[in-house]
């Protein structure tokens, strides 16, 4: 319960981690169409863990290719935010450490996943066509660099335990409704 100025609002939480899990594998499920399961979010992360990253775009391209071409209909493969939340509810069923829209003294990541020791800074572009990803990755591992998103995990204690950090550029065709180019940078290993 919060206070809002004209009377009293209710922010609801998650009671705990298992309704969290089962409200988030039931909203993926529709939202995919049942076609993207905690194996495949399972399949991603460990691809992350292990440095797989051509593994994570192969196994993030099979999932996107299962939604449903009907729900396109409001052109949502045009926004960042429809990739950034199919990430985040696949990543949510796992209970992994998971920051969205972190912010540094020069801007916002768009998504960091903490797994295994290592820190994964993801920026996500969107593009109208494939013949445009190679700028868009480059601009995407440049603007992690300089915008700092990394370096608070690069510049902690030998106590917090981070002992590799990565920059990961994913950019997203309109057209193809899926992964068009990547690229994994090693900021700190």
């Amino acid at each position: 319960k919060m206070e809002e100025n004209d009377g009293t609002g209710f922010c609801l939480k998650y009671p705990n981690f298992e309704v969290q899990k089962y409200l988030t594998k039931g909203i993926l499920a529709h939202i995919t169409d049942g076609k993207v399961t905690a194996g495949d979010s399972k399949k991603l992360v460990s691809s992350l863990a292990k440095n797989n990253f051509k593994g994570f775009a192969v196994t993030l391209n099979a999932c996107l290719t299962g939604i449903p071409y009907q729900w396109h209909k409001y052109d949502l493969a045009s926004y960042e935010a429809w990739y950034a939340s199919l990430l985040y509810m696949g990543f949510l069923l796992l209970d992994v450490d998971l920051r969205v829209e972190e912010s540094s003294s020069h801007g916002r990541s768009d998504m960091v996943l903490l797994e295994e020791k290592q820190a994964f800074v993801f920026e996500f572009k969107v593009v109208n066509s494939a013949a445009a990803k190679d700028k868009a990755v480059t601009a995407a591992i440049k603007q992690i660099e300089e915008k700092g998103y990394a370096k608070k995990y690069m510049e902690q204690e030998q106590d917090q335990k981070i002992e590799a950090v990565y920059a990961i550029a994913l950019v997203f065709g309109k057209k193809e409704k899926n992964v068009v180019g990547w690229k994994a940078k090693a900021l700190l290993s």
